[in-house]
């Protein structure tokens, strides 16, 4: 099924995953090939979706996102059993958040004092966010980090706790590995322009108050600038120009300050990309002909390598640097 939905690239995903989840695998070891294909199902209809869902949520400015899985494994609720391999299907935590059971099913074996412990956590954790907007009064559930690859998460288990990485590999296999060998984001979104018409910005971008024809969004995964770039043209299927953000004058400079500084993910970046570069000792926007410019002192540098400019989140200041440094990065999509 993978094969088929993955074209023509499908030897070299499967290659690649091969080698992200099952370094130095014996081709015999059959339980870690079950695995793998698990993962593999988990990340596309489940996990990636997940990452991607606090990623978005986070660039709303919505920082009270918190994520968890659910590794306990009990008779409380059915499940496969493998040699040497306890797996936990999707949606077993539900047994203990409506705790479906009969009294009598903590005489007989079938639950026991743990399982009831799990579904107290859920009760008290999920009243606590609804009273409190966090659903431990000890802080040791984290809300999730920014970095889509690297996200907090709570692990509800036989050693529950937080832990750091939120299925990182499963999260690099979505939004790194498949876009990049696809050609676009996967799966691409593809935004309703308010029923289609052509106002409006799509889901995540932020609308221009200085010019509302600007949408635009930071990310703080960071890339080089070639790789910023091509991200913004790809990231929503659109008939609007998309490039790193252009600043035509003060008003503009100093609202996409205040952006980056009140936005969780901009919060997180000391410098971004915008879409000033240099091209035969020439500075030139991506998306249009703007005489506007507000360099930090000592800038813009001779160094003939710094080509591309980011602006520093501190001042609103910009400097010139090396295109390959990788930085966050502020993408614009000009619609009307």
């Amino acid at each position: 099924m993978f094969s088929n939905f993955l074209g023509d690239q499908a030897q070299n995903i499967i290659g690649i995953l091969e080698n992200l989840y099952l370094d130095n695998i014996a081709n015999n070891d059959n339980l870690a090939w079950l695995n793998f294909v698990v993962d593999i199902g988990t990340t596309f209809f489940w996990t990636g979706y997940v990452g991607r869902d606090v990623q978005l949520n986070l660039q709303n400015n919505n920082p009270d996102v918190y994520v968890y899985e659910f590794t306990y494994y009990s008779g409380a609720d059915s499940h496969k059993l493998f040699p040497g391999w306890q797996p936990v299907t999707h949606g077993a935590e539900t047994s203990f958040v409506f705790m479906g059971w009969d009294p009598s099913d903590v005489g007989t074996g079938k639950i026991n004092m743990s399982d009831i412990d799990i579904a107290f956590f859920f009760g008290e954790s999920w009243t606590n966010f609804a009273k409190t907007g966090k659903p431990t009064t000890d802080g040791s559930w984290k809300p999730a980090t920014s970095a889509i690859n690297n996200t907090a998460y709570y692990e509800i288990g036989w050693s529950s706790g937080a832990r750091p990485a939120y299925r990182n590999k499963d999260q690099f296999q979505f939004n790194e590995i498949l876009p990049n060998l696809l050609g676009g984001e996967f799966p691409r979104d593809i935004p309703d322009y308010n029923n289609g018409t052509r106002t409006g910005c799509q889901p995540t971008f932020v609308q221009g108050t200085v010019d509302p024809h600007h949408c635009y969004t930071v990310f703080n995964t960071a890339k080089n600038q070639t790789d910023a770039t091509y991200y913004c043209s790809k990231y929503f299927i659109t008939p609007f120009k998309l490039g790193l953000k252009n600043i035509n004058n003060a008003s503009e400079n100093s609202e996409l300050l205040s952006y980056l500084n009140s936005n969780s993910l901009g919060k997180t970046c000391t410098k971004s990309y915008i879409g000033l570069y240099s091209k035969n000792s020439k500075w030139i926007w991506q998306n249009g002909n703007g005489t506007y410019y507000n360099w930090d002192s000592g800038y813009p540098s001779s160094d003939p390598t710094a080509t591309c400019v980011v602006i520093n989140s501190s001042n609103g200041k910009w400097q010139n640097q090396a295109c390959s440094l990788p930085q966050c990065y502020i993408c614009e999509a000009v619609i009307g």
